[in-house]
């Protein structure tokens, strides 16, 4: 994978009240998203990629919770899986 960014917000939330997978993004969060998938899309075969906050042993997803309401969970590990056809 590239280079990862360190200044950025790319939080991965579930918020169990809207049962909702939130993900939160600033501009460089959004452009380590588009590397990633632009990566697995670029790839030979099928691909997957596992993505984990600094707590959970990576330094792709941040861990500071950007919905602060009481039903919303960090997730510390999203795996994206892209299939070719």
């Amino acid at each position: 994978m590239s280079q990862y960014m360190n200044d950025k917000i790319f939080t991965v939330e579930y918020d169990s009240e809207q049962e909702c997978v939130e993900i939160h993004l600033d501009e460089n969060g959004t452009a380590e998203l588009m590397r990633v998938l632009q990566e697995c899309r670029e790839s030979a075969s099928n691909e997957h990629v596992h993505l984990f906050t600094p707590s959970w042993g990576g330094n792709m997803l941040t861990e500071t919770k950007q919905n602060e309401g009481a039903e919303s969970k960090l997730i510390n590990h999203l795996k994206i899986i892209y299939w070719k056809e």
